[in-house]
């Protein structure tokens, strides 16, 4: 039996040298050593894995080294509200199935550029995004040091790291889809928030929220239809609240909401609306 605590990230020891995709988080041993956990950097259903499975995937602890000094990596990541891509630097890491860039000095200054909403504040040595409308506090993205194999220490910011949806953007060969990488069929809203009850409903029926925003950001909004259909297709264009209604397999209905600004959407059930 492995010595697993809860709250460790182990990952299988093939997968050691990319972690950040495969790693999970332990929930609970129990006494057969069993483990319960979730996926690294994302929101869902709990896993389970059997002692067999447990010494089958060769699962060993993350050492404390490479969680201090994930592996960075250099990607191009989209915004759907500049509908441009920025370069940044990620280890891999996901929330919710977004990915979590970081970004060097200049690139997040030409990110604030497009953007309109977000600014550096050189006494903070941070970028503060404000959203019109919404009564939530400014984010504030304060600098960071991470070491990059090669390059050394470089000092980035993580814009919207963790709250905004960021997708990984296209090569540039590829056919736009119609999906979350398409900004010709969509609105855009830079921040993602998911209520209590709603978040419990998903993961009973094991599934992500992207699944749901994708839909939602491309005019697939689920149980709405006819008039009110009509007014979410014309609200997108004009920045007006725009509503979709999903049934989970559960049988469990939820809502996704956008603001009127386009600031926030949000994720819940109908009770807290």
């Amino acid at each position: 039996m492995r010595d697993f605590l809860p709250g460790d990230i182990i990952v299988p020891r093939k997968d050691l040298r990319e972690w950040t995709n495969a790693a999970v988080i332990v929930d609970e041993v129990e006494g057969d050593g069993s483990v319960t956990a979730f996926r690294f950097g994302y929101a869902g259903r709990r896993l389970r894995f059997s002692p067999v499975d447990v010494e089958k995937f060769d699962f060993i602890k993350v050492p404390k080294d490479k969680l201090n000094n994930p592996g960075w990596k250099s990607i191009q990541v989209f915004a759907e509200w500049t509908e441009k891509s920025y370069q940044a630097w990620t280890t891999g890491q996901h929330w919710n199935g977004w990915e979590m860039p970081f970004f060097e000095f200049d690139e997040a200054m030409r990110y604030a550029q497009d953007a309109g909403n977000t600014v550096y504040d050189p006494e903070r040595d941070a970028f503060i995004t404000t959203h019109e409308g919404s009564e939530d506090e400014p984010g504030v993205d304060e600098a960071t040091i991470i070491f990059v194999r090669g390059r050394g220490a470089l000092k980035v910011y993580p814009i919207g790291a963790g709250s905004w949806t960021w997708s990984q953007a296209p090569e540039e060969d590829d056919e736009p889809t119609m999906g979350i990488m398409d900004p010709r069929s969509k609105f855009s809203s830079p921040q993602f928030s998911i209520t209590r009850g709603a978040k419990a409903a998903l993961e009973a029926a094991g599934e992500q929220p992207a699944k749901y925003l994708d839909r939602h950001f491309s005019g697939d909004f689920g149980e709405v239809t006819g008039d009110d259909a009509a007014l979410n297709q014309a609200n997108m264009a004009t920045s007006n609240m725009v509503m979709s209604i999903y049934t989970l397999s559960t049988g469990v209905r939820f809502y996704i909401i956008t603001d009127e600004g386009h600031g926030m959407t949000t994720l819940l059930l109908p009770e807290e609306y």
